[in-house]
């Protein structure tokens, strides 16, 4: 079980530490906006999402799912408590060594790796609460894609709330400035989105955190 866990922190670290970009479609027009305005737009089309029991439907026909859902849209999402950025730090000398079988993939195989797996974190967070909330946060995420001079690495925004649960938006660059970013909520009830929590579960996997100012 060890080893399975460290071949999958080692895949996600690769996944985030790959410099290749990835082709995400064609990048709709925008008014230049930050990374933190789009990920707090995203945050509240979740919540819509979430908040609508005719959207839900579309999706799952589980109303245990629908419930989780339904239950994690009950919060104020519109001013965030903290917004903490994670991107790729140094890696500990024992991954280092494990990552560099990744270095003899063919170039279209890294960028795949790269654009796949860069969420793990998120996904490996939820699955902590268990494979029913996991499959529940899997029926309602919200994404965009835009054009951005602002994005120079992937990275990962966790917007923490007073009173509503986390969410995590990925952000993965694209050729010519190209941005996709996802959202999705954090469920797991041992994540309250403090800058320990986080720490704790990027701990020996070559990644930086630190606290974005809010507006």
């Amino acid at each position: 079980m060890k080893k399975i866990i460290k071949t999958a922190a080692a895949v996600l670290t690769a996944a985030m530490l790959l410099t290749l970009s990835a082709c995400g479609g064609t990048p709709a027009k925008t008014q230049e906006k930050s990374l933190y305005d789009h990920g707090l737009e995203l945050v509240a089309l979740l919540d819509e999402m979430a908040g609508s029991e005719e959207y839900l439907a579309i999706y799952s026909a589980s109303e245990e799912l629908n419930a989780i859902v339904s239950e994690a849209a009950q919060g104020d999402f519109t001013n965030p408590r903290t917004v903490y950025k994670i991107t790729a730090g140094e890696l500990p000398p024992e991954l280092a060594e494990e990552l560099a079988e990744f270095d003899s993939l063919p170039e279209t195989l890294r960028e795949n790796i790269r654009s796949r797996m860069f969420a793990a974190m998120v996904t490996q967070i939820n699955a902590q609460a268990g494979s029913t909330t996991l499959a529940a946060t899997s029926i309602c995420t919200a994404g965009k894609t835009f054009v951005s001079a602002e994005l120079t690495e992937n990275m990962i925004y966790i917007y923490t709330f007073e009173n509503a649960v986390p969410v995590a938006v990925t952000f993965t660059m694209g050729e010519d400035s190209a941005v996709s970013a996802g959202a999705t909520f954090l469920l797991y009830d041992g994540f309250t989105g403090s800058i320990e929590d986080v720490a704790q579960f990027l701990s020996g996997i070559g990644l930086k955190i630190e606290e974005i100012e809010l507006k």
